[in-house]
């Protein structure tokens, strides 16, 4: 039988043996410990919100929505270093689980340094929905440089261009900061920011007229959203690109991306009525401007479907006015009056003075049209709330900033009123201030159909080649690969073939060289198109400069977009050849065209414009200079040869002795060169003189009560390509 020793005597055991107990026991012991520990952990990163959040990301954003108002609490307890951990992830991530109006809040209760970054991303949240204070935005910069923190710095940015452009401050401004807030976001690697800044910097092109440039930056948001998942951002991105194609006269290409944009919503988004019901109202525009008016209206039904579903009448304003339009083109004129007659003055309580005063003018039209002249002179009575506050009469009017076209419609229908009224006197002042309106906004009209036109054009002729370069890229990749399997099989089957390997590996080097070749050559038609519409974007900003210096009255000649179209047909004539490099133009391909334009564009029914261009070839670097010149006498001879609107014009380019020789003839009332260049100053000689140096040529000028000859010496030429039904008959020098 084992012997029992009792608790009291086990200091008797020897030293050795209580030694040889007290190892394992102290290891069980520390064993135990670091097991309760490691619980303890687990428990309480079970337990933390924020780490939760963390681990979640945005692929569970319901969990995470649940999480966010613990995390909020919990953080003002973790330490520094946590806070910091955790704001970073909030900021990078943003799974938007904290509203703007807690963010600022929650920063007063954390670390110094948590609390200037999550005050940094607050003041960029709050630029967006409301109001900056640029005060604590310039001290947060500050303080984020002091720091180094490039993420913050990119927020803060993004936050002061946001309310630039809500001020309406320079866009010039609002772009700089852009770049600043994209530049710093690269830096940081703050890959989730860059389509909200390109979306950003699109809207500033737009607002500067720059349409291609603004559709290049859309898709770049676009792309950007799409890599980072967030699709429902995507609706408002395609919308936006939908309006500029609705503005520059491409309703087909707008109906496209509306119809995109309510798709991609309606997949990836909440479905908001408010949002539903803008994107609906923005295809019923687009079907309407195609002419599609049934389509216009079904559409303009369902935008006003969801808007009854919102509380907001100025959602309902704004949808009426779009479909009374689009009601008075179908001939339902009693349902487009009254549609306007309510949605006007809903627009002018809330805030969009000027789509309200549009709508009462449209009223005020139909009214007087129909002799209703008490309704005319309502509608016109409120219509002066907006455009003459004061009752400042036309000099008020003439002082509104902006909306030339609204002040010259309000002038006319006031001076018509007035007529019928019987005061005359009264009258006379509104008539005079819409005939200047009317010739501005003829001249803007002009200028702008003409720009529009032509980015429309080049968006379009663009778009064709590309779409051919990648289909010819992927047939060279097809044969390539059909190269590749027939070495294989010829190398496997037999060496009796060699030759027939060395033909087919021969194959695969040319298949290679010509995918590669187009890859280059789709990468410099991009870079050679941006620089051109860089180009037309600085010409169109320069014009509006200078027009800006003059008065409103002021509608001297103003050739810039003739000049755009000029470098257009080079850019189209030049890049319409495969890859190989072009050498030489051919005059009468691009001349006669040009000529067509400008006819179409400035042409009068008295005006006749004729031309004779024989078939010839020059150096590639004169074609843009020689269109640019035609161009420029041409027009000049539009605006000023005719005052009685009758004339003929001709244009001709023949051989000589010394090169080419062009002449630019009119049968109008000509001029006293001197005379000419001391009133209007040698800006436009200069350039006529200055491109005509450039194709190496000699200007002569003779101009009488018989008309004006510009007569083009010695123009440089390539080796004449001469048309086998034309014989070659150089002209003797003049």
């Amino acid at each position: 039988m084992a012997k029992i020793i009792p608790l009291q005597q086990l200091y008797l055991l020897p030293r050795e043996l209580l030694f040889s107990f007290a190892g394992p026991i102290a290891i069980l012991l520390l064993y135990l410990c670091l097991i309760g520990l490691s619980a303890d952990a687990a428990r309480a990163q079970s337990s933390d919100p924020c780490m939760r959040i963390e681990k979640f990301g945005e692929t569970q954003l319901v969990k995470v929505e649940e999480l966010g108002p613990q995390c909020a609490k919990a953080l003002p307890a973790m330490s520094p270093a946590d806070q910091e951990r955790h704001i970073r992830f909030y900021i990078r991530e943003n799974p938007d689980y904290l509203s703007a109006d807690e963010l600022e809040p929650l920063a007063k209760k954390l670390s110094p340094n948590a609390r200037r970054m999550l005050s940094s991303f607050g003041t960029m949240r709050k630029a967006v929905i409301s109001e900056l204070n640029m005060a604590e935005a310039d001290r947060l910069i500050t303080a984020s440089s002091d720091a180094n923190d490039l993420v913050a710095l990119s927020h803060l940015h993004y936050a002061v261009a946001i309310q630039t452009a809500r001020a309406g401050g320079a866009n010039n401004k609002m772009e700089r900061h852009l770049r600043a807030s994209l530049q710093l976001a690269k830096k940081s690697n703050l890959v989730k920011k860059y389509p909200h800044i390109y979306n950003a910097l699109a809207v500033r092109a737009r607002l500067d007229g720059e349409y291609d440039l603004a559709i290049n930056l859309y898709h770049q948001a676009l792309k950007g959203f799409e890599d980072i998942g967030q699709f429902d951002n995507t609706a408002s991105v395609l919308a936006n690109i939908g309006n500029i194609f609705n503005i520059i006269g491409g309703s087909k290409e707008a109906v496209r991306f509306h119809k995109r944009a309510i798709a991609n919503y309606e997949q990836y988004g909440k479905a908001e009525p408010f949002a539903l019901a803008n994107f609906h109202s923005n295809l019923g525009w687009s079907y309407r401007e195609n002419n599609q008016l049934e389509l216009s209206n079904k559409v303009y039904l369902r935008a006003k479907e969801y808007a009854e579903l919102e509380d907001s009448r100025y959602l309902r304003g704004q949808i009426g006015l779009g479909h009374a339009e689009t009601l008075y083109l179908m001939g339902k004129i009693d349902a487009a009056i009254a549609m306007t007659q309510s949605s006007a003055p809903i627009m002018l309580e809330l805030g969009d003075p000027v789509e309200g005063a549009n709508g009462l003018l449209f009223l005020a039209g139909y009214y007087l049209e129909m002799d209703a002249i008490d309704k005319a002179q309502a509608a016109l009575n409120s219509a002066r709330t907006v455009l003459e506050p004061n009752g400042g009469g036309v000099e008020e009017v003439e002082s509104r900033p902006g909306a030339a076209d609204l002040k010259g419609t309000y002038a006319q229908l006031t001076a018509e009123l007035l007529t019928r009224l019987g005061r005359s006197a009264e009258a006379a002042p509104y008539f005079q201030a819409a005939a200047r309106y009317s010739d501005i906004r003829f001249e803007e009209e002009k200028l702008k159909a003409v720009a529009n036109s032509e980015v429309l054009f080049e968006i379009r002729e663009r778009d064709g080649r590309l779409e051919k370069l990648e289909a010819e890229a992927e047939l060279a990749e097809s044969q390539l690969l059909q190269s590749r399997l027939a070495i294989a099989f010829a190398l496997a089957v037999t060496l009796l073939v060699a030759t027939l390997a060395y033909a087919s590996f021969r194959s695969y080097r040319l298949q290679k060289a010509l995918v590669k070749t187009r890859d280059v050559f789709l990468q410099e038609i991009h870079h050679r198109t941006g620089n051109n519409f860089q180009m037309m974007a600085s010409l169109l900003r320069s014009e509006e400069r200078s027009r800006a210096k003059k008065s409103e009255t002021d509608l001297g000649p103003n050739n810039t977009a003739n000049r755009i179209r000029a470098m257009g047909l080079i850019h189209k004539y030049l890049y319409h050849s495969e890859a190989e490099p072009i050498t030489e133009v051919h005059p009468e391909k691009f001349l006669v065209e040009l000529l067509d334009l400008l006819d179409e564009g400035l042409g009068q029914e008295g005006i006749d414009l004729s031309h004779d261009i024989t078939p010839s070839a020059l150096d590639v670097s004169i074609a843009t200079p020689l269109a640019l010149l035609v161009c420029e006498l041409v027009t000049n001879a539009y605006k000023h040869a005719f005052p009685n609107g009758e004339g003929t014009i001709s244009v001709t380019l023949r051989p000589s002795s010394k090169g080419l020789r062009l002449v630019v003839n009119d049968d109008g009332q000509g001029f006293d060169i001197d005379e000419a260049l001391s009133k209007f100053g040698s800006h436009g000689m200069l350039l006529i003189e200055d491109l005509t140096d450039q194709i190496g040529a000699k200007l002569d000028l003779i101009s009488g009560s018989g008309g004006t000859a510009w007569t083009i010496n010695g123009i440089e030429s390539s080796p004449i390509l001469v048309s086998p039904n034309r014989p070659l008959n150089p002209e003797p020098n003049a």
